[in-house]
């Protein structure tokens, strides 16, 4: 997941050939956005604010391995790439989950958000395979 330079949410993978989805809107704001990406081999979905913004052809994650946050250079074959390595902006978390969420479960996900719910009683129920806790 990046933000292009533009300010549009994308999110890309790579099984065997470049997939990437970007949000039609920009969200580099100033305001706090959760974004959601899920991968089936059916489609790639992206989600901001609890909402579907975008949906591309599907594929399937060939390993749980080299995933980054807030730092590596965005494969330049993804959509709106960015130039830098960097993510500019601010990171509250990042989580990681072995199958695909649904939008339901991402809706419930966006209001515990903005409820100001428990963040750990939420992330624990969806079980995440990894879950960093940014900016604690």
């Amino acid at each position: 997941m990046y933000l292009t330079p533009g300010g549009q949410v994308g999110f890309g993978v790579r099984p065997s050939s470049n997939t990437s989805i970007t949000s039609p809107a920009s969200y580099n704001d100033g305001a706090w956005h959760l974004a959601q990406a899920t991968l089936t081999p059916s489609a790639t979905t992206l989600f901001v604010d609890g909402r579907q913004v975008a949906t591309g052809t599907g594929g399937s994650a060939t390993s749980t391995l080299n995933w980054h946050v807030g730092c590596f250079t965005v494969n330049t074959g993804f959509t709106g790439a960015p130039t830098t390595g960097y993510f500019e902006g601010d990171l509250d978390e990042a989580a990681v989950y072995t199958t695909a969420l649904t939008a339901d479960a991402v809706a419930k996900r966006w209001d515990s958000v903005e409820s100001r719910s428990p963040l750990a009683d939420t992330m624990q129920t969806m079980s995440p395979w990894a879950w960093w806790r940014l900016g604690e």
